[in-house]
Order: structure tokens, then sequence, then C-alpha cells
């Protein structure tokens, strides 16, 4: 606010008063922004339950996620049941997920909810908060429990889907919980061919992936990797700039070779994506894809750092 007072000072002493409130004006609409932009975030992020978070990753690891496993479909119906707890409808997106081992094809849901922005203009821009369910494992016929990969994202949904139904957006996010990752993808293929058929993909500002982002690596502990194509990487500024306090606790790399989860399916069409995840998570990962993946792999404060950023740059 000195600034701002020998700014105006001067402009009176060069005989230009005429400036004097529209200066003024701006910048306090300005602060003002930041300052509502700050209680809003505020306000969701101490709403923020890593103990929830937690619950459902565990309950998660509990079924067998392997997309030929009969207990798939318990896992569904648990996501569902937590969806409806919050007073949202999920809606379900028949998947024909193809074996390349078995050369037999199954079937099962992408699970989505639409949260209408609360902004009569905004709402017609769409956000995509996104996380595959399914999972694999060296013996999956036996056990795929799959907690960093990926119920870790998985449960990040849920709790941003119980945050935003608490906390009305202004512009529509759209959560969804793909199946059908571990075997090329075909959750979110189905989605994306899906609004491309009915020329919806154009109001998708942003589809966002979590994968991996619960990893308990001591090595390299809050490390956090953000994905996308190099142009699209201007998508990362609103998410960097929100939150410079949590980013200079984080081990943050850019990378903008992507590959390897959902967010390629968006890419590969021209719709931008992100992917966020713990850095190199799948190549430094000793349990990735192994039946070993398990509850204690995981760390909730890793996660609740990808998730405040995700809800501090939405």
């Amino acid at each position: 606010m000195e600034d701002l007072n020998i700014t105006l000072f001067y402009l009176t002493l060069r005989n230009q008063p005429v400036h004097k409130k529209p200066i003024f004006k701006a910048v306090k609409s300005k602060l003002a922004i930041q300052e509502e932009f700050k209680e809003v975030i505020g306000k969701i992020l101490s709403d923020l339950s890593c103990e929830r978070w937690w619950e459902d990753l565990k309950q998660l690891t509990t079924f067998n996620r392997w997309s030929f496993s009969p207990d798939l479909i318990n896992a569904e119906r648990f996501i569902i049941s937590r969806f409806e707890s919050f007073g949202l409808k999920p809606e379900l997106m028949p998947v024909e997920v193809p074996s390349k081992v078995t050369r037999t094809t199954t079937s099962s849901n992408n699970i989505i909810v639409v949260l209408e922005g609360s902004d009569p203009i905004r709402r017609n821009d769409r956000y995509i908060v996104s996380a595959h369910y399914d999972s694999v494992s060296q013996i999956p016929e036996k056990k795929a429990p799959g907690a960093v990969d990926n119920a870790s994202g998985a449960a990040a949904v849920i709790e941003m889907a119980r945050l935003m139904a608490i906390h009305r957006p202004r512009s529509t996010i759209v959560f969804i919980l793909y199946t059908g990752e571990e075997q090329g993808f075909h959750g979110s293929k189905r989605y994306v061919n899906e609004n491309l058929a009915n020329e919806t993909s154009e109001s998708i500002r942003l589809a966002i992936v979590l994968d991996m982002i619960g990893l308990q690596d001591p090595a390299n502990p809050f490390a956090l990797t953000l994905e996308s194509e190099r142009k699209f990487q201007n998508h990362f500024k609103p998410f960097q700039a929100a939150r410079q306090d949590l980013l200079q606790k984080t081990n943050l790399s850019i990378d903008l070779e992507p590959s390897g989860s959902d967010h390629m399916s968006f890419l590969k069409v021209g719709i931008p994506a992100m992917l966020f995840a713990n850095t190199d998570a799948a190549i430094k990962y000793q349990h990735y894809h192994r039946d070993t993946d398990d509850i204690d792999q995981c760390n909730s404060d890793e996660a609740k750092a990808c998730i405040e950023l995700v809800l501090s740059g939405l």
C-alpha cells in the first residue's frame, strides 16, 4: 500500500489526478480477488481429511480390482456408495476390456459424477478430476491390492468430490474413476471417444489424472511430477502460482514427454491434460504391479500435498 500511495502522490504532482480512481480501483479489485481466493481455498483445505482418504484407500485395497476379477464389481459398488453418501449421483459408463492373455473380453464401468458449476457462465467450462481404480499384479487372479497404483489416486478423487460437494465450484467439475487402465487405458479412451462423438470435448478446459500419488519413499520425500505435452505447459502455471508455499516443500519435476497413464487418451486427441504422480514412481517403486503393493507402502502426507495442489489450482 505504501508503493500505491507514492504512485498516487507522484501522479498528482504531474497533474494527472484523473488516473487516481482507476488505479486505486484496479489494485483494490486485484487484492480483493486474491483475498477471496485465499479465503475459499482455506475453507476447502481446512475440511480436507487425510483420515477419510486413508480409510477409502484401505477399503479399496481389500478388493481384487483386476479387470477380470469377479471382485471388481464390489470395488465399484463401494465407490458408488461413497459418492452417494455425499449426496452425489454417479453415472456408469460401460467399458469393454479385452485381455491380451486370455483373448477374452470383460465389461466393467467408468464411474462418473458431474458437479455443475454455480456460475451461470463458467459452468459451461468443464474440468475433469480423475484416476483409475483398477489394479494388476504378477498373480492378479489371486491378489491385486494396488494400494499405491492406484487406490491412492482413486481415494483422492473420492475425497475431492466430497469437498467440492460442500464447497460448490463456479465451473463444472467432472469426477471420473476409470476402469481398464492397466489393460490399455480403455476407460479413459471410452470417455474421450464419447465426448468426441457428442461434440462436447471442446468444453473440457483441462483433464487432471492422479496416478500413484501416495507413495512412501523416505529417500525422496514429497516428490511430485506434473506431466503433459509441451504445448499445454501453460496449464502448470495456475497450480504453481497458487501454492508457492507448498511447492517450496516439494521436490517438483516437470515432464513434457508424457506416457503411461490415462492423460494420454486426452492428449492424443488434443484435449489439455495433466498427470499428477510421484516422481518416477513406476520406475523406482519395487512393488509396482506386484501383490506386495499394499497399504504399508502408502503415506498420507504425500497424498495430502498432491490433493492440496490440485484443489488450489482448479
